[in-house]
């Protein structure tokens, strides 16, 4: 990989002045990204860019939410989603990006097993617990699913 050759040497990646900041590169290569959707992936990155020497972090679902973009009802979803695939723990308010050595096998990919799991139930929230961009949309949804009701029934 070394005769590679480098699109940017003004910019080679240096070692970062926090130790302890590092992406595994078996969260690839042992599959555990084919099991998260983006939303958490991004999750993931911010939690092992701030965690210190153990992993652990401490952010507001506020400062999460602002620093990805993300509704609270999505960041949860995030957080659910990393805490299932087992890459981090959270016991409110601390994050911790967990060791992928316990997971040193990846669980087999969903689409090649020939075993049925059942659906997942999701847990969603109340509207009030929604940003308001969340609520505005819901709103909007409701309203349309109305009018094509009102629209059959006539």
């Amino acid at each position: 990989m070394s005769d590679l050759p480098i699109p940017d040497p003004s910019h080679l990646r240096g070692r970062p002045s926090q130790p302890f900041t590092w992406i595994d590169p078996r969260l690839i290569r042992n599959g555990h990204i084919r099991h998260c959707q983006s939303g958490s992936l991004a999750l993931y990155l911010v939690l092992v860019a701030v965690g210190n020497r153990h992993g652990i972090s401490y952010y507001k679902d506020g400062s999460l939410c602002g620093m990805l973009k993300i509704g609270n009802f999505q960041l949860r979803q995030a957080r659910r989603e990393l805490v299932e695939a087992q890459l981090i723990a959270y016991h409110k308010p601390n994050y911790q990006v967990l060791d992928l050595q316990a997971q040193a096998t990846a669980s087999p990919d969903p689409s090649s097993s020939h075993q049925k799991k059942a659906p997942k139930q999701e847990s969603f929230p109340h509207i009030s617990e929604c940003d308001d961009a969340t609520q505005q949309a819901a709103v909007a949804q409701l309203q349309a699913f109305r009018e094509r009701l009102r629209r059959n029934l006539q």
